[in-house]
C-alpha cells in the first residue's frame, strides 16, 4: 500500500455531501475520492504549466540573433538534405546505369 498521511481539512458541507454520494456510487472511500479530486487538479495544473512554458518558447517576441540563428539552421538543414538527395539520386542512377548495361529496366 502506498504511503498516506492522515490530515484535517474543512470545507463546505455541500462539497463534503457531493464526496460522501459520489464515494459511495463508486464504492470507494471519501479519502480515494479526495485523492483522485486532488490528483486531476494538480495534473491540469501541471499542464497548464507545461503549456505556458510551450506558448513562451513559440512567442512571436523573437529577438534578430534568434531570427538570424533560426535561419542558420535551416540553411544548414536544407544543405544537409540537398546533399543527401543528391546521393539518393547517384545511387539510384548508378542502380540504373548497371541495370541498362545487363540489358534490363526496372
Amino acid at each position: 500500500m502506498a504511503d498516506t498521511i492522515k490530515t484535517a481539512v474543512a470545507i463546505p458541507k455541500d462539497i463534503f455531501t457531493q464526496t460522501d454520494v459520489l464515494a459511495k456510487e463508486l464504492k470507494v472511500s471519501r479519502s480515494v475520492v479526495v485523492s483522485m479530486a486532488l490528483k486531476a487538479l494538480i495534473h491540469k495544473f501541471e499542464n497548464k504549466c507545461m503549456q505556458a512554458k510551450i506558448n513562451e518558447a513559440f512567442d512571436d517576441d523573437h529577438t534578430q540573433e534568434d531570427l538570424e540563428n533560426q535561419a542558420l539552421a535551416e540553411s544548414s538543414m536544407l544543405e544537409i538534405w540537398k546533399d543527401e538527395l543528391l546521393r539518393v539520386v547517384i545511387r539510384k542512377g548508378d542502380s540504373l546505369r548497371r541495370l541498362m548495361v545487363l540489358g534490363t529496366t526496372p
